[in-house]
């Protein structure tokens, strides 16, 4: 009986610590650079990939996660918010060597108003993203404090700039709740994140399959 109990917990300490491996990584303070990028800097970054292409071909407006490997250039792996408002859920092959970030909800403020200075555009994309509601979970785990991971893009910056898909954009300020994770470890991953905006609604589910 002694050995039997022996076993037992033997077992009971294995599972304990491979569920502990298997544990969501914590995400990357906000305060700090991915890849030696600062976040508030790949805010920027995130719309450029995301406007750099028409409509009809890019991230954003896939459904599926057929197009999640498209435009991928640098050392951080950009995830996709969604145009409209319907839950999307995606499945997307990332590689394992990447570092994360995608907006849990954000809001980029680009009228085309040749009178609009750049303290407009920032304090329009602040107003349009006052009191949230968010919610972030990886692999089942629940992401506390998401309304401490706002950032603001700073100065203004040609959200159009990369590619077809809108250059017409001209100035712009984002401002948002965002995650960045360390890479994460092969195999299957459930991430699951949105929110509401007084002028936005996202509810987007990702099956990441690290390779």
């Amino acid at each position: 009986m002694d050995s039997m109990r022996r076993i037992a917990v033997a077992v009971a300490t294995l599972l304990a610590c491979a569920a502990a491996l298997a544990a969501a990584p914590a995400p990357i303070p906000t305060k700090d650079a991915v890849a030696g990028i600062p976040q508030a800097e790949l805010t920027k970054r995130w719309w450029q990939w995301g406007f750099a292409f028409p409509p009809d071909e890019s991230p954003l407006t896939d459904r599926t996660g057929a197009r999640c490997t498209v435009g991928q250039e640098g050392p951080v792996w950009f995830l996709a918010g969604v145009v409209g408002e319907g839950p999307v859920q995606r499945t997307c092959h990332v590689p394992g060597n990447r570092p994360l970030f995608f907006p849990v909800v954000a809001y980029i403020y680009a009228p085309r108003d040749p009178s609009s200075s750049c303290a407009d555009l920032i304090r329009g994309a602040r107003g349009a993203t006052d009191s949230p509601m968010l919610f972030a979970e990886l692999d089942g785990e629940p992401i506390a404090d998401l309304e401490k991971r706002r950032l603001a893009s700073g100065n203004c910056f040609n959200a159009g700039t990369r590619g077809t898909g809108d250059p017409e954009l001209g100035l712009a300020a984002s401002n948002g709740y965002w995650l960045a994770f360390p890479p994460l470890s092969k195999g299957r991953h459930r991430l699951h994140f949105g929110g509401t905006l007084p002028k936005l609604r996202q509810d987007i589910t990702y099956t990441l399959i690290v390779e």
